[in-house]
C-alpha cells in the first residue's frame, strides 16, 4: 500500500484539485444495501438504524446485463436520470485490477486494487482515497472464501478493512440468505476521519458482483 493515499491518487485527478474537500456526509456511518433485482443487478443502499434494519433510502443502483467491468452506477432518483457516483474496473475479467469510484463530476473519490493471486486462502482489497484514508480488506472466512474460488455465492460475507496501524476503516457483512442485505459500518478513526459512504457503498456492491461469478 503506498505511504501516501494524496500522493498516489494525484494523477488520476489532474483536472481537480487534490485538495477541493470531497463531500461526506458522516451521519451515514451504518448503510444497508439490499440486492432487489438478479438481471440485470439492481439495488438499494438505504442508511441503516442501530438496530441494523433499513432506514432512509441514499441511491439506487444500477448494473449493465453485460457487466465485464463490474461496474455499478448510483443514483438519487430510480429513473435513474441523476447520477450520484459510479464504480468501474479499469480492465474486464481479470482476477488483478483496480477499481475507480466516481462522483457525478468524474472526480475520482477514491481506488481500489483486487488481488486475487495474493493468496489462494484468501483475496486481498487495498483501498486509498485522496482524503487519506487507506486500508486493506480480506474475508475473515477463509474456508468460505476458497470455496468461492470454484462456486458462486455470496453467503457468509465478513469482509474487513483495516489500516496499516489496526484500526478498522470499514466492516461489510452478509447472511446466508440470498435476499439478506449486505450490513455495512463505518466507524470513525482516531484522526477523526470517516470513510465515504459512497465508498463503502461501491465496494459492497462490487463485492456482490465478484462473489457472484468465483471472482474471490
Amino acid at each position: 500500500m503506498p505511504d501516501s493515499a494524496t500522493g498516489s491518487l494525484a494523477r488520476y485527478n489532474n483536472q481537480v484539485s487534490i485538495d477541493d474537500k470531497v463531500a461526506v456526509d458522516n451521519r451515514w456511518g451504518r448503510l444497508h444495501i439490499q440486492r432487489i433485482k438478479g438481471f440485470p443487478r439492481r439495488y438499494e443502499v438505504s442508511a441503516a438504524t442501530r438496530a441494523r434494519q433499513r432506514g432512509q433510502l441514499l441511491a439506487y443502483v444500477k448494473c449493465p446485463a453485460f457487466n465485464p467491468f463490474n461496474a455499478a452506477r448510483f443514483y438519487a432518483d430510480e429513473a435513474g436520470s441523476q447520477l450520484l457516483f459510479s464504480v468501474r474496473g479499469r480492465w474486464p475479467f481479470l482476477a488483478k485490477n483496480t477499481y475507480f469510484v466516481r462522483a457525478a463530476s468524474g472526480q475520482i473519490i477514491a481506488t481500489f486494487d483486487k488481488d486475487l493471486g495474493k493468496s489462494f486462502a484468501n483475496a486481498n482489497v487495498y483501498l486509498e482515497t485522496p482524503g487519506g484514508i487507506a486500508g486493506t480488506g480480506r474475508d475473515t472466512n477463509t474456508a468460505i472464501n476458497k470455496a468461492r474460488r470454484v462456486v458462486d455465492f455470496s453467503a457468509l460475507v465478513d469482509f474487513l478493512f483495516y489500516t496499516g496501524g489496526a484500526r478498522e476503516v470499514v466492516a461489510i457483512s452478509k447472511g446466508w440468505g440470498k435476499t439478506d442485505p449486505y450490513l455495512v459500518n463505518i466507524p470513525r478513526l482516531p484522526d477523526g476521519k470517516q470513510l465515504d459512504w459512497r465508498v463503502a457503498s461501491a465496494v459492497s456492491v462490487f463485492l456482490d458482483l465478484s462473489l457472484n461469478r468465483a471472482q474471490f
